[in-house]
């Protein structure tokens, strides 16, 4: 019982975090979503491409605020969660990997082509 409140909280969240979004608020956005995240990663039952979605677009977030040390942590956790997935969604995991590598050459950050198009 205690988890299902949690999820809602979590989802509730989440929604508040996407209006935010729309409303050009990324600082809201990104510590409410960063409150989910904090659920979530409580709950066993949450999955990890659930968390790679939160962390894609808190990454996203960050990158709309210009913080790319912030967006790089939470795109590379993203990555991770979503290459470690059993079945990934390839169209996915190469949007994050795109967003990444769009903010570690911005950072100016040696990094090789993350290209997982052909490894399907």
């Amino acid at each position: 019982m205690p988890n299902d409140i949690l999820r809602r909280e979590a989802e509730r969240l989440r929604h508040l975090s996407q209006t935010c979004v729309q409303q050009g608020d990324y600082s809201t956005a990104r510590q409410l979503l960063k409150m989910v995240i904090e659920i979530e990663e409580s709950d066993v039952a949450v999955t990890k491409e659930t968390l790679a979605a939160d962390f894609h677009e808190l990454g996203w977030i960050c990158v709309c605020m210009d913080s790319k040390q912030e967006a790089q942590q939470y795109l590379q956790l993203a990555l991770d969660l979503r290459l470690a997935c059993v079945q990934q969604d390839a169209a996915q995991t190469q949007q994050t990997a795109d967003l990444l590598q769009q903010v570690l050459t911005e950072m100016h950050v040696a990094k090789p082509t993350m290209d997982f198009r052909t490894s399907h």
